[in-house]
């Protein structure tokens, strides 16, 4: 039944933007289980996206440091506190950014202004102390 609808669907699909099926050479998603299954349904090949599974690594690769991710993590949320923004932008116009888990390129974003801001971050702060050991970050 499930077969029956998904073809049903994609037939509509294809009606709609004017194309059959016989334009499609292969499928091109992220790695979810129903894109293989649609491929197959289709009788196409699908190719798993690479972006996808580079994103996939870097996550993996990411977790041996996720203590201390979720640490700069929090520490940017703080400082976009009203007090602590607005300290900081008195001694520099950078913001602090904090990073979206699902896109391992915001992590880089994170650290990459993290060591931007380093300079500028109040270490007498007892807040921010809290949150972070600045001699592990070095």
């Amino acid at each position: 039944m499930k077969k029956i609808m998904m073809r049903r669907l994609t037939n509509h699909s294809f009606i709609l933007y004017g194309k059959s099926l016989e334009n499609v050479i292969f499928l091109v998603g992220d790695n979810a289980p129903v894109n293989p299954a649609i491929g197959n349904l289709m009788g196409v090949n699908f190719i798993g996206c690479a972006s996808h599974r580079f994103n996939l690594a870097c996550k993996k690769y990411l977790e041996l440091y996720g203590e201390s991710l979720e640490k700069i993590n929090q520490l940017m949320g703080t400082l976009r506190n009203i007090k602590k923004a607005g300290k900081l932008c008195k001694r520099t116009k950078l913001e602090p950014f904090k990073r979206n888990v699902t896109r391992w390129s915001s992590t880089y974003t994170m650290l990459s202004r993290f060591f931007e801001l380093k300079e500028y971050i109040d270490d007498n702060d007892e807040e921010l102390n809290a949150l972070i050991f600045w001699t592990e970050i070095d």
